[in-house]
């Protein structure tokens, strides 16, 4: 059997490139768990002060509560989009697999985005108030 090694070549980095995207996915989607585990923490340890101080406190550190919530929201959302945009994928179609892909690699760049805000609110909540 003759393989024409253009033909072998391009399925291979292809075969990479697929396996790179979705080790890519995988890493963003655990570091954004960890976050998510991370902020929830943060936010329990503001509640627990909450109890002793009767006070709702503004700030933890130096980020804002609000902001801490409203990234937890976000981080959720993007989740469930994920989920239902993975629902709708045609597994059966090798057609659409490189589609499928894409949408991963999306879904991995703003997996990251979120991964990076929540690391930098998770540093600003460590910084004592002013």
């Amino acid at each position: 059997m003759n393989i024409n090694p253009l033909v072998y070549t391009l399925d291979k980095q292809r075969s990479s490139s697929h396996v790179q995207i979705l080790a890519n996915w995988v890493e963003a989607a655990f570091n954004l768990h960890e976050n998510y585990k991370r902020l929830i923490i943060c936010l329990s340890q503001a509640e627990a002060e909450k109890g002793r101080n009767k006070v709702q406190p503004l700030f933890i550190g130096q980020c804002p509560t609000d902001q801490l919530v409203g990234l937890l929201m976000n981080m959720h959302e993007e989740l469930e989009n994920l989920l239902l945009d993975m629902d709708k994928v045609e597994s059966s179609n090798p057609a659409s697999h490189k589609k499928n892909y894409k949408k991963l690699a999306s879904h991995t760049i703003i997996l990251n985005r979120l991964n990076q805000q929540a690391q930098t609110r998770l540093l600003l909540a460590t910084f004592t108030s002013a």
